[in-house]
């Protein structure tokens, strides 16, 4: 799934319908509800291809996938039809690469994904005629089943986790235009595959959700990235634990669109993701009270007996979580770090207050 700015329309296309049976439709989501449309040509039935806007000539680019058998064809989408390239140079064939734009520099990048056997590990650009290898100083390992996505709010364009055959990956890469570069933020996702990340208009902020964890198991957290850091968010309600689903953002609409997945069976719901609004209150005692979708609740010193009150409260960017303090300076973390207080300190003065760093 991918956003169309030209004609302000986020498209899907194709999928696993979860008999291994690929498919071929295509569908536009118009802020409320899916349409189904039948263009005169169409790629041929797949899943586990790649799908991003090129800003280039204002069309969506396909490529590859997997049926029987991986592909390696290009197609563009011009709002109304799909039409088959013959670029002069083509990445070879494969599936479960990760492909999007890069906001700094307009290109369409495509990066690893899996032929069948071995995982890849090429970095490919996209001119609007053919296709073009780079070879960058630095480069991330070989991976499929990673995900990367743009950010226009930093100008980044992101790639996170995948599988590299001998194990998962929780790494974080910026492409910088000619080279990839490792950041190594302080709190990150737990490693993962077969996730799905996308950006949201709302907050201006990268989206990840879900995927496969190394024990086989399904994830159903939901973390953002502001450009420098990943924070785990906490929303109240959420998709199941799945794999696999599509997620992309409605410039049109302000809305970030999850649609389909599989948990076990093939899903076909679709999901927004609304911004972490809210707030959080303090007493005395501790209690803490939480108003609004994005304030959740991880605990208080309400039930326990303190030498001094709670006079204030401060939430932590990286974790989701808060620290409240009291006046003596006796800090405590919930879901938070802790790095020390003054709570054994003879202070001249109380504690009137606190704030994050």
């Amino acid at each position: 799934m991918a956003y169309d700015p030209h004609t302000g329309q986020l498209v899907l296309f194709g999928g696993d319908g979860g008999n291994g049976d690929g498919l071929a439709d295509t569908w536009i989501w118009d802020g409320s509800g899916w349409k189904n449309v039948t263009p005169a040509t169409s790629p041929g039935a797949r899943g586990s291809a790649s799908l991003a806007y090129d800003p280039g000539t204002g069309q969506l680019i396909l490529f590859g996938g997997l049926l029987a058998n991986v592909l390696g064809d290009t197609w563009t989408w011009d709002g109304t039809t799909w039409t088959q390239l013959t670029p002069a140079t083509s990445p070879s064939a494969r599936c479960d690469a990760a492909m999007n734009y890069d906001p700094s520099t307009g290109q369409l990048v495509l990066f690893g994904g899996s032929n069948g056997s071995p995982y890849l590990g090429d970095t490919w650009t996209w001119n609007g005629a053919t296709w073009s290898q780079q070879s960058p100083a630095t480069s991330p390992p070989v991976r499929a089943f990673g995900s990367m996505a743009a950010d226009p709010a930093t100008g980044q364009l992101v790639l996170f986790g995948g599988d590299n055959r001998t194990g998962m990956l929780a790494d974080t890469w910026i492409w910088a235009g000619t080279t990839w570069e490792n950041v190594t933020p302080t709190y990150s996702p737990p490693a993962r595959d077969s996730f799905t990340m996308g950006f949201d208009p709302a907050t201006g902020q990268l989206v990840l959700f879900g995927g496969l964890a190394p024990n086989n198991g399904y994830y159903d957290d939901t973390w953002t990235w502001n450009g420098s850091i990943w924070t785990h968010a906490t929303p109240p309600t959420s998709p199941p634990r799945q794999v696999n689903a599509s997620m992309a953002g409605d410039l049109a609409t302000g809305q970030l669109v999850l649609f389909g997945g599989y948990d076990g069976a093939a899903e076909n719901t679709t999901w927004v993701w609304q911004t972490g609004s809210g707030y959080l209150l303090v007493a005395r005692d501790g209690g803490v009270f939480t108003f609004g979708p994005g304030a959740a609740f991880y605990g208080s010193t309400g039930s326990l007996h303190l030498n001094q009150p709670i006079v204030g409260m401060a939430a932590d960017p990286a974790t989701g979580g808060y620290w409240l303090v009291a006046a003596d300076g006796g800090i405590f973390a919930f879901n938070a770090p802790f790095y020390g207080s003054t709570g054994s300190l003879h202070l001249n003065q109380p504690i009137v207050g606190m704030a994050a760093a």
